[in-house]
């Protein structure tokens, strides 16, 4: 995979919306779609 695809998964799959929210709690543009029902890990990715 090229850098531009791995950056636009971990952006909507991984990373939370907003940093300012506590670990537990963050949702992620895939979760506010309805396409995951939590932040995917590393491991679920690869």
């Amino acid at each position: 995979m090229d850098r531009a695809s791995v950056h636009t998964v971990w952006r909507n799959n991984v990373k939370g919306i907003s940093e300012r929210t506590p670990q537990g709690s963050r949702t992620t543009p895939a979760m506010r779609l309805g396409l995951t029902e939590r932040p995917l890990s590393v491991e679920d990715i690869f």
